[in-house]
């Protein structure tokens, strides 16, 4: 078994990445023997969304020249998946390159079904665990888990909520790099949701 985590945040290693981590440790602690991996999407390059709808034709395929054909064959591939975010600004925005992922991952799902009602997108009943960081963090980070969610039930993919409050997933807060180190409840409920994310493939 294999869980990848997909990092949003521009800033390489920080705490978006701190969390994600830290919820990979408690799947492995549930299951030594699985596999992890993480995408920070400040290594990779990722171009906006052109509207060409030349995905249409071609189905998990995008004519764009950069790394997201590398991104969605990496999420095709695991078993499970962990997406975490900053929230940016007070309306719960993320980080450019999240938004391009998600909106070209809804382009090469939606544009090939509404062709073929039949088709089934890869990242189907995949089971996908949230988690959002803020400087302020708990309820501030409601609108990104609430976002991220959207989009991954519209991927038909399986949000596995966390056994506490927020529920649909794990709110961080943290300014500095390894500022949610030191959210003691954020930690534990990574560590939660990581095993659960374990449980939810057993199933």
């Amino acid at each position: 078994m294999k869980i990848l985590g997909i990092v949003g945040s521009p800033r390489k290693e920080g705490n978006s990445f701190y969390l994600t981590r830290e919820a990979l440790k408690g799947a492995q602690e549930f299951e030594p023997s699985l596999e992890t991996e993480i995408i920070q999407l400040s290594d990779v390059q990722l171009k906006s969304c052109r509207a060409c709808e030349s995905c249409a034709n071609k189905p998990f395929k995008c004519v764009l020249e950069d790394d997201f054909d590398f991104v969605l064959d990496k999420m095709r591939r695991a078993d499970a998946l962990l997406m975490a975010s900053p929230r940016y600004g007070p309306f719960g925005a993320m980080p450019s390159k999240m938004q391009a992922l998600l909106e070209r991952l809804v382009n090469v799902n939606y544009l090939p079904a509404k062709q073929k009602p039949d088709f089934d997108f890869p990242l189907k009943n995949k089971p996908c665990g949230l988690l959002a960081v803020s400087v302020e963090g708990r309820q501030n980070n409601l609108p990104v888990l609430h976002r991220l969610e959207q989009y991954i039930l519209a991927f038909h993919m399986r949000a596995i909520h966390s056994s506490e409050w927020p529920w649909v997933g794990v709110t961080g807060k943290g300014n500095k790099k390894g500022d949610v180190l030191k959210d003691k409840q954020a930690m534990r409920s990574a560590r939660k949701l990581g095993s659960l994310l374990v449980v939810s493939l057993r199933e």
